[in-house]
């Protein structure tokens, strides 16, 4: 029996599209894609760990480019590339007080900000965000970090993710994975499980 249903964030209750943020951020610089991908390679990793402030990710970043800019813009232009997905929230708000509700997911102090804007946090029972464990997907260590906050068995949660690579992690510490694609395919996977709306 499924008792707690783990989500994403980006890309799975909130729009998130690399390739396109990556675009967005290269147009506003006029800069290459490609340049601009490799730039936010640099530390975007020890951002999501919470390793290093946002201004820090932004200096690497530029500095890489090796070019100046307003670093206001950049975070502007990050934080207006996550929308709510509709239909995922609302599987949200019918899941809520049926099972617990969980976030894993790797996030920056970005969070915080869409927070604010959002007000998304009330949604969860619990969160694990990178940021804040110092630990990120695919690491087996931030699952089996969330199987314990629980307190439940692995195979009694069920975690939700856009992206496939972390399959492989999340089935080896024992917990169901679904890929996500949209909402009303989500809703029947979901039911799939046994889970009741």
């Amino acid at each position: 029996m499924i008792k707690v249903i783990a989500f994403d964030f980006g890309g799975v209750i909130y729009t998130y599209n690399h390739d396109i943020l990556m675009k967005d951020v290269a147009r506003e610089l006029k800069q290459q894609v490609r340049a601009v991908t490799n730039a936010w390679k640099v530390k975007i990793k020890d951002y999501e760990r919470g390793k290093i402030s946002e201004d820090e990710f932004w200096t690497a970043f530029l500095r890489k480019l090796n070019i100046n800019y307003d670093k206001k813009i950049l975070h502007q232009i990050t934080i207006r590339h996550f929308k709510p997905i509709t239909g995922s929230l609302k599987i949200l708000a019918d899941l809520k007080d049926k099972v617990v509700i969980g976030l894993i997911s790797n996030q920056t102090s970005w969070i915080e900000d869409l927070e604010r804007k959002y007000k998304f946090k009330k949604l969860f029972d619990m969160l694990v965000i990178s940021k804040d464990v110092s630990l990120r997907k695919p690491s087996k260590s931030i699952f089996k970090l969330f199987i314990k906050k629980t307190k439940v068995k692995p195979n009694e949660i069920i975690f939700i993710d856009d992206s496939f690579n972390y399959k492989d992690a999340t089935e080896s510490v024992g917990i169901n994975f679904i890929h996500f694609q949209n909402s009303k395919k989500l809703k029947n996977e979901l039911k799939s499980y046994g889970v009741k709306f």
